[in-house]
């Protein structure tokens, strides 16, 4: 029988299907001695094979029969062995784990990137979900016991730290039980159908083929497939056919292939830089603008080595902009930036019941509305004059609350854009009082890219108590008076005084304590000149930083960090100055500037490592 061709092999995402209904999803398919035997033998196979195809010049097994696109070559990095000695299946000493890997000098053509070496990249708790959904169309929700990833400059996907632990390794295999359990009991035709009249055990065959092909990313390699006919051939023997195929699934589900974003060695070296190949660059496209696996159209034109072409590149960026998740991720972006997962556990004075989760929603729906509408630029972002309110929101926010659900609120009072939204103004307080010191951090920090140093551990971050007699401003003065402090304030509490009119709420006020509330501020030694000088009260700090050329290069600063799962360097400002440039040029578009981050160098390049083309 002729195998299809890698595209042909993958249907129309499924529609998504209810959990089974008071089904216990917790027994085994088959003996799990028996999974972990293949699994292993998975492992050690897919490895081994790959290295020794690296070093002899053999190409990797296409669906087609033939050889991957462009005769690329499939292989992993040695860090791949040290990832998976985490998973307690290979020993992390057999290449030597923990070596640093170094950047190359980039190659004469190119901007000045300096290409970062290629990590393998574990799946994150949302990336996981989405995938497993738009794989096996599953809607179970697997993900929600998994331990959190570590935060690493403002978000949770940096490939060094998050590694493989005990815990998340056993989370996956509960997952990978349930999922295999609930697509056994649904059926496969909807994952690879068969014609009608194929033999069983060939139709089999054919539907392994397609879902390793789907769950790992790329064309299957010969021997993974031999290893998964054989785990198929003998749970067959002593199980259902459909249990059989069930034991394929969470075999797969468990495998580093499926775990793991592998950046594989490829034949073709430049200048010690090399081009990620199609299916590489597909996957690192798709999970940076939708957090999900290639779908079938990207994955066809990764087939065709298309997607290698930078008209095409970009074209497929924008599409994936348009599918069914990227609000999602572009969700996932903001709430990380902006630490808004936080607001579910904050207290404040005077807060209504349900104010966290309604101020969460608010300021959601604030960024969709920018992020999503035609203009979607970075001068809309901090300057568009609007609250979303519910009935929870409107009384506190001077606005008329709905019959029910949102409403928008146009030019309201002494608001202008994402700093002056009350969701950010509550999160950056303390319980008590407005924090000065918070928001002068913040505004430097995740809106600017111009952060001050840490305190040293000794000193006494303690807000000093609400006086009667006092404004929060006169209260915090301590900071600068006292020289230890001065250094580091005088940059910090001249911008957070700007946002004096704000109480711990977000609510606007003109006194406190009956006095009169001084809302001056300055923005202080920064390297955009034009942000420099005084201001009268928060809303001309947003006008001005609005304005500013500084606020896109750091929001870009921060959309390359999330995409590329990994801190920004100055080895990175040919790349990030080249998508910045191409936004501004679209009017500060906030969606032009992910599809520009998709053609840096940066993006589609990477270092190259001893196991390719140059030095094998």
């Amino acid at each position: 029988m002729q195998t299809p061709k890698l595209s042909s092999l993958l249907p129309k995402p499924a529609a998504s299907r209810g959990i089974l209904d008071g089904r216990a999803l917790t027994q085994p398919l088959v003996n799990s001695t028996l999974i972990r035997r293949f699994l292993r033998q998975i492992t050690v196979t897919f490895l081994t094979r790959q290295i020794q195809q690296a070093r002899s010049g053999r190409t990797a097994v296409s669906p087609g029969g033939g050889a991957g696109p462009r005769g690329r070559r499939a292989c992993v990095s040695p860090s791949t062995w040290c990832a998976l000695g985490g998973l307690g299946l290979l020993g992390a000493s057999l290449l030597g784990c923990g070596s640093p890997e170094q950047r190359a000098a980039p190659p004469a053509d190119h901007v000045g990137t300096v290409p970062a070496p290629a990590r393998l990249r574990l799946l994150t708790r949302s990336e996981y979900q989405r995938t497993v959904s738009d794989l096996l169309g599953s809607s179970l929700d697997v993900t929600r016991d998994f331990p959190p990833e570590p935060v690493v400059s403002g978000f949770s996907n940096n490939a060094e730290s998050h590694q493989m632990n005990p815990l998340l390794l056993e989370q996956l295999r509960g997952a990978a039980l349930a999922l295999a359990d609930e697509a056994t009991q649904r059926g496969f035709d909807a994952l690879a159908p068969c014609a009608s009249d194929e033999e069983q055990a060939s139709c089999a065959r054919v539907q392994i083929q397609a879902f390793a092909t789907r769950a790992f990313r790329r064309p299957v390699l010969q021997d993974e497939l031999d290893l998964l006919f054989r785990l198929y051939d003998r749970a067959a023997a002593a199980l259902s056919p459909s249990q059989a195929l069930g034991a394929v699934i969470e075999s797969v589900l468990v495998a580093p292939q499926f775990l793991y974003r592998v950046e594989a060695p490829a034949a073709a070296v430049q200048d010690d830089h090399v081009q990620l190949g199609p299916y590489e660059l597909a996957s690192r496209l798709s999970y940076f603008l939708t957090g999900s696996m290639p779908d079938p159209e990207l994955l066809g034109a990764a087939d065709s080595g298309a997607l290698l072409d930078r008209v095409e590149l970009e074209s497929q960026a924008r599409r994936l902009l348009g599918t069914v998740h990227a609000p999602s991720r572009v969700r996932e972006f903001h709430a990380q930036w902006l630490g808004l997962d936080r607001l579910n556990g904050i207290a404040r004075d005077g807060a209504p019941a349900d104010m966290n989760s309604a101020l969460l929603e608010s300021v959601q729906r604030y960024l969709d509305d920018v992020f999503w509408s035609e203009t979607s630029s970075v001068q809309d972002l901090y300057a568009a004059p609007q609250l979303f309110l519910n009935e929870t929101l409107a009384p506190l926010y001077a606005g008329t609350a709905p019959v029910s659900g949102w409403t928008r609120l146009e030019n309201p009072e002494q608001r202008a854009g994402l700093l002056l939204q009350p969701a950010l103004l509550a999160l950056l307080a303390h319980p008590d009082q407005s924090a000065p010191v918070k928001r002068g951090v913040f505004v430097r920090d995740a809106i600017l890219c111009a952060p001050v140093a840490a305190p040293p551990p000794t000193v006494n971050n303690t807000p000093p108590d609400p006086d009667p007699s006092m404004t929060t401003r006169e209260r915090f003065a301590v900071h600068t008076a006292d020289v230890t402090c001065s250094k580091c304030h005088s940059l910090i509490d001249p911008m957070g005084f700007g946002f004096e009119a704000y109480d711990q709420l977000g609510r606007y006020r003109t006194t406190e304590n009956g006095i009169s509330v001084d809302a001056t501020g300055a923005v202080v030694d920064l390297a955009e000149e034009a942000l420099n000088g005084p201001f009268d009260g928060a809303t001309q700090l947003a006008l001005r930083v609005a304005d500013s050329q500084t606020a896109l290069d750091c929001l870009g600063q921060k959309w390359f960090t999330f995409a590329l799962g990994r801190s920004f360097t100055v080895q990175d400002r040919p790349s990030l100055n080249q998508a910045v440039d191409q936004a501004r040029a679209a009017g500060g578009s906030l969606q032009e500037l992910l599809v520009a981050l998709t053609t840096t160098d940066a993006f589609q390049w990477r270092a190259a490592h001893d196991l390719d083309g140059s030095a094998l």
